[in-house]
């Protein structure tokens, strides 16, 4: 289910948060452990050899409550829709990976099993709406409480309304 952005909470926020970290210290690329995973939703991106992963018992936390079988996947879906952040080109094949790509491999000594990667880039408005994400962090510290101003929200819901918004 896509949450609308002015429903956003904490896991939304803070997706957009670790983002934006990523985009700046590793080329965009996530890393599958520090993401909420529900195993039954997005069994492609556990990573087994970090311990249990499954988020499956953390819901989505916004504006108005919890949403189950929602995880931070789901949450980098509704930054995609909302047209904050997109799949590096390139990288989009990496949300369905084929089964001959899945499976153990050995690094490092250990049997671990492949981890897939999933590269994303910051669109000028999910840039701006950090920016104003930091801002509000530096003040209260708090993401829950975090709103955009007005301005980059009718920015998005343009973007959305144009023919390169349609398409993504």
């Amino acid at each position: 289910m896509r949450i609308p952005i002015n429903q956003w909470g904490k896991d939304h926020w803070s997706a957009l948060a670790y983002v934006e970290v990523r985009c700046v210290d590793n080329n965009g690329v996530l890393k599958n452990a520090h993401m909420r995973t529900d195993a039954k939703r997005h069994p492609l991106f556990m990573v087994r050899y970090m311990g249990p992963g499954d988020g499956s018992g953390y819901p989505t936390r916004y504006k108005d409550g919890e949403l189950a079988d929602h995880d931070d996947w789901d949450c980098l879906n509704d930054l995609v829709e909302a047209g904050l952040i997109a799949v590096k080109p390139g990288a989009a094949e990496l949300w369905e990976v084929p089964v001959g790509m899945r499976g153990p491999i050995k690094y490092q000594g250990r049997v671990r099993t492949k981890e897939l990667k999933v590269a994303v880039r910051m669109l000028p408005e999910g840039s701006r709406i950090a920016g104003e994400l930091r801002t509000h962090l530096t003040r209260e510290r708090k993401y829950h409480t975090f709103s955009p101003s007005n301005a980059l929200f009718d920015r998005v819901a343009e973007y959305l309304a144009s023919p390169a918004g349609a398409e993504s």
